[in-house]
C-alpha cells in the first residue's frame, strides 16, 4: 500500500508538471490494452513528445479549477497529456492529428498561466 502512494504521489506531481507549462496536448485516447499503450508510448518518443495516460476521474478533479475548466464535460475515458520535449519549428498541428487514428487531439494550451 505505501509504494502504491509513491506511485501515485510521482504521477500526480508529473502531471501537475505537465498541467503547469506553457505549451501541452491533450489527447483522448479511451481505455486501451497495455500493448496498444506501449506502441503509442514508441510513436510518441519518435515525435519528441512526453506520455503520460491519465485517468478521466483524475484530470477532471484536477482541471476543474483552472482555466481548462470548461474541457471536463469533453472528456470520455483516459487522456493522453504529453509536450514537446525539445522544440520542433517545423511541426503543424496537422502533424498531430495523424500520430495514430485510436487518439485524437481533445486541446492544446499555448499561453502562459499558473495552474498550482
Amino acid at each position: 500500500m505505501k509504494s502504491q502512494l509513491k506511485i501515485n504521489q510521482y504521477k500526480l506531481n508529473l502531471i501537475k508538471d505537465i498541467l503547469s507549462r506553457k505549451t501541452f496536448f491533450l489527447f483522448q485516447c479511451g481505455n486501451s490494452s497495455e500493448k496498444k499503450n506501449s506502441k503509442l508510448k514508441s510513436i510518441f518518443a519518435k515525435e519528441s513528445l512526453t506520455f503520460c495516460k491519465v485517468d478521466s476521474t483524475l484530470i477532471r478533479e484536477l482541471i476543474k479549477e483552472t482555466p481548462l475548466k470548461n474541457m471536463t464535460t469533453l472528456i470520455e475515458g483516459s487522456i493522453i497529456l504529453s509536450y514537446f520535449v525539445e522544440t520542433k519549428k517545423e511541426y503543424s498541428l496537422k502533424d498531430l492529428l495523424k500520430l495514430n487514428e485510436s487518439i485524437f487531439l481533445l486541446g492544446l494550451k499555448k499561453t502562459f498561466f499558473k495552474f498550482f
